[in-house]
């Protein structure tokens, strides 16, 4: 199925993951525009990592990532496609970049807990998450004006 744009969404227990976008100063997801022929896995894969933590993954690294990540159902919204996975997917990232001998500019040492995810995270003059943060689904329709309206609109479909 054709598309211009992927990324993950991650997901648990009725709270949600989202970062702060410096450029539009709105609560978003994370993914963004594939490049040439990039299949939508590895599209999602490489912009969330991106935007959690600026690093960019080299040569066949990333299709190595995609083998140890167990990859759920896509979900399609138009010529948007998005993959919904626990917060914990995010330490396996982590823990992969780290393993793979990455080192993100935003963290002193890679975070092994959400805690530390959330709570060492610097901020660089050059990212594009300005923070991450967890919501609860139940916040999600007074909070609307702070949110990106599609990624509103995945999280309420």
């Amino acid at each position: 199925m054709e598309f211009d744009a992927a990324g993950f969404l991650f997901i648990e227990h009725g709270r949600f993951l989202a970062g702060f976008q410096k450029k539009t100063q709105r609560w978003t997801g994370f993914g963004g525009k594939k490049k040439c022929e990039e299949t939508s896995e590895a599209c999602a894969l490489r912009e969330t990592i991106e935007e959690l933590f600026e690093v960019s993954l080299q040569g066949s690294d990333l299709e190595t990532f995609l083998l140890f990540l167990s990859l759920p159902i896509p979900q399609y919204k138009g010529s948007y496609v998005y993959y919904v996975f626990t917060p914990n997917t995010i330490l396996e990232i982590s823990y992969l970049l780290e393993k793979n001998g990455y080192k993100s500019p935003l963290y002193v040492k890679m975070p092994r807990t959400l805690d530390e995810f959330i709570d060492t995270r610097w901020c660089t003059i050059n990212a594009e998450m300005e923070k991450v943060q967890f919501f609860h689904l139940s916040e999600l329709q007074d909070l609307k004006a702070a949110f990106d309206r599609h990624f509103f609109n995945d999280l309420t479909s």
